[in-house]
């Protein structure tokens, strides 16, 4: 991508559409598929990938039942049937590499071929003695890995010999076995990453069963395979693991397993390092023998990977908690475009409401993109909603993804869509209350996509992640104090570890890995380096960093892109609840633009002060590029409409024993004024309902050539439709319209239909009533939580049209 274009800033093509996820969760057929992805377009959804998800994937807790079954032939048959038509209609289309998730086990095939790959974690067994007893570790058995005997103090002793129990201490026994019991519920998922022959049997299955079905249209229409957060057991072994921890660090880890299992203390250093050892020798073993060969396979087909870890939303559990992401910035360098998980609403404005109950930094996006710019490529992705429940209103929706996009992620996945009827919560279909107003969000995240993508972030400054301290049990707390400190203070940083600093360049004053540059390095208090990475960091450390744009405001995260062409494009992003005012310094020279993000609109910049609303982005474009722009109107004159309102329902949205559905409503208007429904429709409903009034303009009103309708506050999504003209979709806050003088005259009627959210339904149904546990799912009481802040409903207003000059 060279310079910025206009036209493709206001309609971006396909290749920036945010990709939806799409559960195939029931029979799947052609027609369905065709069907369904014209419910999509009309929503504005432009881009999908499967997320197969048959019975095996989680028999107890979900009910699923795709057909035909996963990766068979007629499997494959639908698939490319979906690809063809997908790209027919001008969808982009990705690749998923699992059925359901996490990936790597070809949803139980691999067990039931190969069940020596089965998942593996270290086990203790306790070995029933008495006084006298002679014990005999069984070294000849494939599974024994050690015994110890622990004392009436808590001691462990490694039992090498034939010992003579005293009949006070016990002998503990620690197996590698096979782990049966998972969080799915499904002993025959999990497999063993760690083992080579695993990702052999995963690609053979899956990866070479799309290439058959699809292999000609890898790297022409098909870009990506998804691969899905694929982890370890927290206390994961696999055969022969000793041997190899043993050639590489010159020790034996059998000597630590009662601290690898948490039953004595890492309290000591040499204890400290050995844990530290064993996680990143798995977290090496886990990039050798799944993550590079996957993205070797892409490659060598001419398509690329792309996926994320698990708990990447805390640098803490990323090391501690699944061992194979010890070292999460070496493992995202895996992929080709490395990505994030925001599912479990890790990012939401703080003090608007509950955040996820999994506790995480906000600046985690940032562990991906820094990947992103170090391996070269600059592409990072997102996959973002799905657990947020449908209190996700489009101005959430941009929070969210934009809160990602100003941290440098620029490529969007959202989840999730279903194929079959869902019992309780509508998402992403036309059951949910507002699915008409999608557009509109749909079409600002191409946008955002493609102002993410242009250029190259401007980042001199990086912060050390202390990956060794942290595998050690050392507290990550300094390292997020460090992050969100330098965002309060307008710095734009990547991220850096060991494995960097003694793989990059250095390139005059910079150190230097694919497109990634940094002149300051910051390190966290109290962190402990490496003496090679000290020594190799040498005159780069600071103190602290200048803030990428000076500005008045700390609620703003900012972010600045270098484009080819001498251009510069900046974002400052409200990361606040409430409406901000912010005045920017730039120390730029060239012609200014703002770019609006929500509609397209381009205007001249005269002044830098900007009132943002929640998550609300103002980009500015320098350029000596010419511009076809407007000035900034200013408002010549208004007419207030705020009363003379009829309602009318026009459809509800039900969750109740005969599923999530939407249904169209016939009744009479009735008088009403402007604010909640609830007096109308009752504390329950969800869905639409159309306000019609009428307005006079006079002829001096009506000498304009621009016109904005300012709804008020809206509950919580709006289109409007003026003397039978269709205005336009008013879905992010403010709720505000553009459009020319032929949409008036002397008298006119505006009609404004405004949705809610299902949240009113979702929030009081009886599901316990009607459905199994495996039909309400998992997660419903956590999106329950979540959906308690997105209730009532309405046009609140006021209403006011203005005239521009």
């Amino acid at each position: 991508m060279m310079g910025f274009k206009q036209g493709e800033f206001k309609d971006p093509g396909r290749e920036y559409s945010t990709v939806f996820a799409w559960a195939w969760n029931a029979p799947v057929t052609k027609e369905g598929i065709k069907n369904k992805l014209e419910e999509m377009q009309r929503a504005g959804i432009n881009g999908v990938y499967v997320i197969p998800q048959p019975k095996e994937f989680r028999p107890v807790t979900m009910s699923l039942d795709m057909q035909p079954g996963y990766l068979t032939e007629e499997y494959f048959e639908l698939i490319k049937y979906l690809c063809d038509t997908a790209k027919e209609m001008g969808f982009e289309f990705w690749l998923y590499d699992e059925g359901g998730w996490p990936s790597g086990s070809a949803c139980t095939q691999i067990v039931k071929q190969r069940p020596d790959l089965r998942r593996k974690t270290v086990t203790c067994i306790k070995v029933e003695t008495t006084k006298g007893t002679k014990y005999t570790p069984p070294i000849h058995q494939k599974s024994f890995l050690a015994a110890f005997a622990k004392d009436k103090d808590g001691n462990y002793t490694r039992i090498r010999d034939t010992i003579v129990c005293d009949g006070e201490s016990a002998v503990i026994e620690y197996r590698c076995m096979a782990t049966y019991l998972t969080y799915i519920h499904n002993e025959e998922y999990n497999t063993d990453i760690l083992d080579p022959d695993t990702v052999k049997l995963f690609l053979e299955l899956t990866h070479e069963g799309y290439k058959k079905a699809l292999g000609h249209e890898f790297g022409k229409y098909i870009k990506y395979m998804f691969d899905d957060e694929p982890s370890v057991d927290p206390h994961g072994w696999t055969w022969g693991l000793e041997k190899i921890f043993y050639e590489d660090y010159g020790y034996d880890i059998l000597d630590y397993l009662p601290v690898i299992k948490n039953q004595v203390a890492a309290d000591t250093e040499e204890r400290r390092q050995a844990e530290s050892d064993w996680r990143r020798l798995l977290c090496r073993l886990a990039m050798k023998n799944f993550f590079i060969p996957i993205r070797d396979w892409c490659r060598e087909n001419n398509i690329l990977s792309i996926g994320h870890l698990d708990s990447d939303h805390d640098a803490w559990m990323l090391a501690r908690a699944i061992p194979c992401d010890a070292m999460p910035l070496e493992v995202l360098r895996c992929y080709d475009l490395p990505g994030v998980d925001c599912i479990w609403r890790h990012i939401y404005p703080a003090g608007l409401g509950a955040a996820s109950y999994q506790k995480g930094i906000p600046f985690f996006p940032r562990f991906a993109s820094s990947a992103a710019a170090q391996i070269g490529r600059g592409l990072a992705i997102t996959e973002t909603m799905a657990i947020y429940g449908e209190g996700a209103t489009p101005s959430v929706m941009r929070y969210v993804f934009g809160a990602q996009a100003v941290r440098g992620i620029n490529v969007f996945n959202c989840n999730s869509i279903s194929y079959g009827d869902q019992p309780i919560r509508p998402g992403f279909t036309p059951a949910r209350p507002g699915y008409e107003h999608l557009p509109q969000i749909t079409k600002y995240l191409s946008r955002l996509s493609y102002l993410a993508q242009l250029g190259k972030a401007e980042c001199s400054t990086a912060v050390y992640l202390p990956c060794e301290d942290i595998t050690k049990g050392y507290s990550a707390d300094e390292f997020h104090k460090l992050g969100l400190a330098l965002e309060k203070k307008q710095v734009y940083f990547d991220i850096i570890d060991d494995a960097f600093v003694r793989e990059a360049e250095i390139k005059g004053d910079a150190l230097c890995m694919g497109i990634a540059a940094y002149k300051n390095v910051i390190i966290p208090k109290g962190a402990n380096l490496p003496a090679d990475v000290r020594e190799k960091l040498n005159g780069f450390i600071a103190e602290d960093a200048a803030p990428t744009v000076v500005c008045d405001n700390v609620e703003m995260l900012v972010m600045k892109r270098n484009i080819d062409n001498g251009s510069t494009l900046y974002f400052l992003f409200n990361n606040s609840k409430d409406i901000q005012t912010v005045y920017a310094k730039f120390d730029e020279n060239k012609p200014a633009y703002r770019l609006f993000i929500e509609d397209g609109r381009i205007e001249r910049c005269s002044d830098y002060k900007f009132t943002l609303e929640m998550g609300e982005i103002a980009a500015v474009l320098f350029t000596d590029d010419e511009i076809a722009a407007e000035a900034q109107p200013n408002t010549v004159a208004e007419i207030g409409i705020n009363g003379g309102f009829t309602l009318k329902k026009t459809a509800e949205f039900f969750s109740d024993e005969k599923g999530a559905r939407r249904v169209d409503a016939e009744e009479e208007a009735k008088t009403a004024e402007l604010g909640s429904w609830a007096e109308y429709f009752g504390e329950e409903f969800s869905g639409k309902a159309v306000y019609t009034a009428s307005f006079e303009a006079d002829d001096k009103f009506l000498d304009g050539e621009i016109y904005e309708l300012d709804l008020g506050m809206v509950e919580y999504t709006a289109d409007v439709i003026i003397n039978g003209k269709f205005a336009g979709i008013a879905s992010l806050t403010p709720h505000k319209l553009r459009f020319d003088g032929s949409f008036l005259q002397q008298h006119n009627t505006i009609e404004i239909t405004v949705a809610n959210t299902a949240c009113n339904r979702t929030t009081t149904a009886d599901v316990y009533s009607h459905l199994h546990q495996r039909d309400i799912g998992p997660y419903h009481q956590i999106e329950v939580m979540f959906e308690r802040e997105s209730l009532g409903g309405g046009l609140i207003g006021p209403v006011v049209l203005k005239r521009l000059g």
